[in-house]
């Protein structure tokens, strides 16, 4: 009886060990799995964060793009159908200047044209009204010289036959003073003929002249069409190279157009990974769930195990006590054997009821 009694100590005591033992790997066990599950739930708050944060910015990512988008779709709309109006009506004006300046440079050549004739009309009327001049001048000199020397012959032949020779003198003299005459009126004819002559060139040259004139006043009036001309082809280079400023802005918001739609693309692929991640964030939060679902589980299974052992344990403490306290007391032998023999089946049955190899199963799983 006292082996077994010493025996039981050794159980209890081993038991008491194991007790303990076990007590000091519950608390890690429970120690590490409220760390495990406050890990987890910071996770899945941490994930839920980001992952509404990511919805969030997404959708006015979004919002945002597509505003972008329609305010593009517009302005380019917009802008395509002035451009357009634009371009038509400039090249209108293109045709129109083209013509223009046809005519501008057939009628300078005319002009020019006109110019030089003028120029050798003036020439030959100057060279004209020069040699009537020099003629005139020399034919009067001529004239008068040869009435001068004629005078002069005369007077000397007159003075020389005049003793002698009277009558035939007077009658050659009458005869060559008639001839005097005839040349007289032959060159004041002449003279006649020079002087009308004079004055026709001196009304062509008034005619010439207001001609030139003319011609110079038409000259003036096409410089101020050209003038006139030149600034409007100014006027329209200006607007031309406006047109193709705005010609190169609308490229430039075309290429932007097609990048932002790129860039929509880009993000439309974002947004489909990240739709990914979060479903696979939700998995792993489900997971996650799961996992904190059965460590919860293993938990609620440690505390029952250990309830069970710690009320077993409480039992066998208890049942040792009373048999050691039968043991102490002077009684009938047969009485506090048959006393003994019970308390120490009552404890084998606790003992047995603990099922401890299912526990130690449980325990290393």
């Amino acid at each position: 009886m006292k082996t077994r009694c010493l025996e039981l100590e050794m159980s209890n005591e081993e038991y008491q060990r194991k007790y303990e033992q076990l007590d000091e790997d519950r608390a890690d066990i429970i120690a590490y799995l409220k760390k495990m599950l406050q890990q987890k739930e910071d996770e899945i708050t941490e994930l839920k964060e980001r992952l509404e944060g990511l919805q969030k910015t997404l959708e006015q990512d979004k919002q945002m793009y597509e505003e972008k988008i329609a305010n593009l779709q517009y302005e380019f709309k917009v802008m395509h159908e002035q451009l357009t109006s634009e371009i038509k009506l400039l090249t209108g004006k293109l045709n129109s200047l083209e013509e223009f300046r046809l005519q501008r440079d057939d009628l300078m050549k005319k002009f020019k044209e006109q110019e030089n004739k003028i120029e050798e009309q003036e020439e030959k009327h100057k060279q004209t009204i020069y040699d009537i001049e020099r003629k005139f001048i020399i034919g009067k000199d001529k004239l008068k010289n040869e009435m001068e020397a004629k005078l002069l012959q005369l007077s000397l032949d007159f003075q020389d036959a005049t003793h002698l020779r009277i009558a035939a003198t007077t009658r050659r003299t009458i005869r060559e003073n008639i001839a005097i005459n005839n040349e007289l009126v032959r060159m004041v004819e002449d003279s006649k003929r020079l002087t009308e002559e004079n004055e026709k060139m001196k009304a062509r040259d008034r005619t010439l002249k207001l001609e030139v004139n003319i011609r110079e006043d038409e000259r003036d009036i096409a410089l101020e069409k050209s003038m006139v001309q030149h600034k409007l082809i100014k006027r329209l280079s200006a607007e031309y190279e406006v047109m193709a400023k705005h010609i190169g802005e609308l490229q430039y918001a075309a290429r932007r157009y097609k990048d932002l739609q790129q860039e929509l693309k880009d993000n439309a692929a974002f947004l489909d990974r990240a739709v990914k991640q979060i479903r696979m964030l939700e998995e792993c939060l489900q997971a996650a769930n799961y996992e904190n679902s059965e460590l919860n589980s293993k938990l609620l299974n440690a505390e029952k195990d250990t309830y069970l052992l710690q009320r077993v344990l409480r039992e066998a403490v208890r049942s040792i006590k009373e048999a050691l306290q039968v043991q102490t007391k002077p009684s009938e032998e047969s009485f506090a054997l048959s006393r003994r023999e019970n308390l120490l089946f009552n404890l084998l049955q606790l003992l047995n009821t603990a099922d401890y190899p299912q526990f130690e199963e449980r325990e290393l799983r």
